[in-house]
């Protein structure tokens, strides 16, 4: 395995462990594995509300790269805070820089 290849199957870990679906928060946010981050109102219709973007995709990313918890069409998931969303996307464009650097 390379150094690359390390570091992703380690931040896939983290993103996985710290994925929390019984978040009783006023709102629940998506990190999805090409970076876009949603949100929508929890509670008693949750995922059954619309989803807004907080953030786009990560440009040039892998879509096999990331894996998450749950799946969506070509996508997976985790539900996390919004600040945890914000930092593990953060890092996620810094692999995708570092992989299309090699």
């Amino acid at each position: 395995m390379t150094p690359i290849e390390r570091k992703i199957t380690d931040f896939n870990r983290r993103v996985v462990s710290a994925h929390n679906s019984q978040c009783k928060c006023a709102y629940q946010y998506h990190l999805y594995s090409d970076g876009t981050v949603k949100y929508q109102k929890g509670a008693f219709a949750y995922l059954n509300r619309s989803e807004f973007t907080s953030e786009c995709r990560v440009d040039e990313y892998h879509k096999t790269v990331f894996k998450f918890v749950n799946s969506q069409y070509s996508r997976t998931y985790a539900v996390l805070t919004e600040e945890q969303c914000m930092k593990f996307r953060l890092e996620m464009t810094e692999l995708v820089n570092e992989m299309n650097s090699n």
